[in-house]
């Protein structure tokens, strides 16, 4: 079991130093390779934008909701300190 855990470390550094001195692995793909103006770079940039958007869209619910959250609990702590439950709730 020894033998494994101290090959392991050495397998894996020449492997990464195989791929980071080969060339042809190493080769960016047809997209970031090629013309800039072209449909598939400018769908790849939509394709960003709108999972962007989809990102900070849910971000922004999921503040929204925990807003809320606070703001019903600060209502329900007050109006529990009165002894006036606003929404018709009774606890004894």
């Amino acid at each position: 079991m020894n033998s494994s855990k101290s090959i392991l470390p050495r397998v894996l550094l020449a492997s990464a130093g195989i791929v980071a001195l080969s060339g042809s692995v190493a080769r960016a793909c047809s997209v970031c390779f090629g013309d800039p103006n072209s449909g598939l770079v400018k769908g790849a940039k939509a394709g960003v934008i709108v999972l962007a958007g989809i990102v900070y869209g849910v971000l922004f619910l999921m503040t929204a909701v925990a807003g809320t959250w606070i703001r019903r609990a600060r209502r329900l702590a007050a109006a529990d300190s009165n002894n006036d439950r606003p929404d018709g709730l009774f606890r004894p």
